[in-house]
């Protein structure tokens, strides 16, 4: 499966080149579930994608770990629904001046047993339990509604979200945004979208295009981790 997954494909006149993870479990004699078996496989992929090694057989004594993360994934997803994915903000400080112009809001988890998460713990489970759009919408809702808040206080500050590069270029949660803006009656330069510059390496083309769209809306953008990378 996975040879005829790494043969190129042509598509519009383009060999396109596609990697695969495979995770295997074998029945034993006590398994009655299709579903025990589909866990230890997805544990075993898991394991494949991390060490790179193409397929991975299951190993019961990898597997606690694996069996954390994906409870993690379910917790996580009953927390978004929930409300407990917050914003901590750091302060951006003009070098010149010495004054606050804005602030970067940085996502936590306040986890009802374990406290406040930090996104390093959670931000790989959410994008391997496939949260990352409703991850960003609860960011992006959570941001546009402090904007507001400080705004009616007479504080008119520059709110930075950070925005992955899948869900920048993937056309779902851009217009999310613009929608949010819009009904709470704020500015759309008071808000900032950073970006990396793996951004630019994944799509160029349609990198550009987001971002010239994202201007046109009057946000403003803005590169993180400036010259680590494609720089």
């Amino acid at each position: 499966i996975r040879k005829t997954l790494l043969a190129p494909a042509k598509v519009d006149g383009m060999d396109l080149a596609m990697h695969a993870s495979v995770g295997i479990a074998v029945r034993e004699a006590g398994d009655v579930r299709a579903v025990d078996l589909l866990r230890r496989a997805d544990v075993a992929m898991g394991e494949a994608k991390v060490t790179r090694s193409g397929a991975q057989l299951y190993d019961v004594q990898r597997d606690e770990f694996s069996r954390q993360r994906l409870r993690m994934g379910e917790e996580l997803r009953r927390a978004l629904g929930k409300g407990q994915i917050t914003l901590w903000y750091q302060p951006k400080v003009d070098a010149v001046t010495q004054l606050a112009v804005g602030v970067e809001g940085l996502v936590r988890w306040q986890h009802p047993e374990r406290g406040m998460v930090p996104p390093m713990a959670f931000l790989s489970v959410a994008r391997r339990a496939g949260l990352m759009q409703e991850l960003s919408e609860a960011v992006a809702q959570r941001a546009v509604a402090d904007a507001k808040a400080w705004q009616r206080s007479g504080l008119g500050i520059n709110v930075a979200i950070n925005v992955a590069p899948p869900e920048l270029l993937g056309g779902v949660l851009l217009p999310i945004l613009y929608d949010l803006i819009e009904a709470a009656g704020i500015a759309p330069h008071v808000i900032t979208i950073e970006v990396t510059e793996d951004t630019f390496l994944a799509d160029p083309q349609r990198a550009r295009d987001v971002l010239l769209d994202v201007r046109r809306h009057g946000l403003k953008t803005s590169i993180d981790d400036y010259g680590t990378g494609f720089s």
